[in-house]
């Protein structure tokens, strides 16, 4: 009897916690997705939409904050929908957690860019590590650029000055991972 209530009382604690998230998940998507991206972007006039993001910074980041919101909220319900869903049937409530996480990673990997690819490549025992550090040091750039961008846009010179710092390892890690990946990437070590 004991066990009953608990599971009834997780479920219910996983019933709430999915609701609440999926009510914030639609309102951050319609304020998102559905106001502000529809007018900011212009269909096919890049320029309009430019101009509609610079006249309307504020509401862009808000945008940004937004699918961060988005993001979090989404790992929350693949949780709470696994808890709610096990006692039905357990291996379809675990398959259903993990292609949402799935989802989730590949919305989270296009907000992280390329600190995923500079990571992993600095735990291979193949690549150099001047490329691996590189690739780091480009994610990083991307993503304090795009921040500086669209948080600190009035910044001019600040801006100017990461776009500096970041270029070399941009350029350098991605250009020296594609040519590494041409020369060297998956042929057998050399042989010492």
């Amino acid at each position: 009897m004991a066990i009953l209530i608990k599971e009834i009382s997780d479920q219910r604690k996983s019933a709430l916690v999915a609701g609440t998230s999926l009510v914030i998940m639609a309102i951050a998507s319609f304020f998102s997705y559905g106001f502000v991206h529809e007018s900011l972007v212009v269909q096919g006039n890049p320029i309009a939409t430019f101009n509609n993001i610079v006249s309307s910074n504020n509401l862009f980041k808000a945008e940004i904050l937004g699918w961060l919101i988005i993001l979090i909220c989404d790992i929350v319900v693949a949780w709470a929908f696994y808890i709610f869903l096990e006692p039905i049937h357990k291996s379809l409530s675990l398959l259903g957690a993990w292609l949402r996480l799935t989802y989730s990673t590949i919305l989270g990997i296009a907000i992280l860019h390329l600190l995923i690819v500079g990571y992993v490549t600095l735990k291979s025992d193949r690549i150099p590590k001047v490329i691996s550090i590189l690739l780091l040091l480009a994610s990083i750039g991307y993503m304090v650029i795009n921040l500086s961008k669209t948080f600190l846009s009035q910044y001019d010179g600040l801006i100017s000055v990461l776009n500096l710092v970041f270029m070399i390892p941009m350029i350098a890690g991605e250009l020296g991972f594609g040519i590494w990946l041409l020369l060297r990437g998956g042929k057998p070590p050399k042989s010492t």
